[in-house]
């Protein structure tokens, strides 16, 4: 079998929201299946393959949060949340917070597609998603940087 790892910095931003929801998912075959840009299954391919294409999108992946770090803010434990509202005088709430923690890992990668690319216009989210992964990071960084 013939197969060639892509040069991941010339994937879409669609391609990077899906490989970062199979990342959190763990599904390493489905991984598989963008990096060798294959509609192979890999379910049934060997494991060298799969673990060839799991190990290049981690290397790619922490280059890639490392380069962007206003992109990739890192989360704050509920710990450290609560320390910060009691500094504050505010009562912590748990249950909200795993709420929006939720809602954070479904919707924000639509909601930076959505309002930061597309200005809120629905009818350009096919278009947007199309747009390369690192053009996108280099505008959203641009823009990041400006508002502060």
């Amino acid at each position: 079998m013939k197969l060639k790892l892509r040069d991941l910095n010339k994937i879409t931003i669609g391609n990077w929201i899906d490989l970062d929801y199979y990342y959190r998912q763990n599904e390493i075959t489905k991984i598989a299946s963008i990096v060798y840009n294959s509609s192979k299954d890999f379910d049934y391919q060997p494991f060298r393959f799969v673990n060839d294409a799991y190990n290049h999108y981690i290397i790619w992946r922490k280059e890639i949060m490392n380069k962007y770090p206003n992109i990739f803010i890192q989360q704050e434990s509920n710990e450290e949340i609560k320390r910060r509202y009691e500094k504050l005088g505010l009562k912590f709430e748990e249950e909200r917070q795993e709420r929006v923690d939720e809602y954070s890992k479904v919707f924000s990668w639509f909601d930076i597609v959505y309002i930061e690319l597309c200005n809120e216009e629905f009818l350009k989210m096919n278009e947007a998603y199309q747009k390369n992964v690192i053009e996108v990071f280099n505008f959203l960084t641009r823009n990041r940087l400006k508002k502060h």
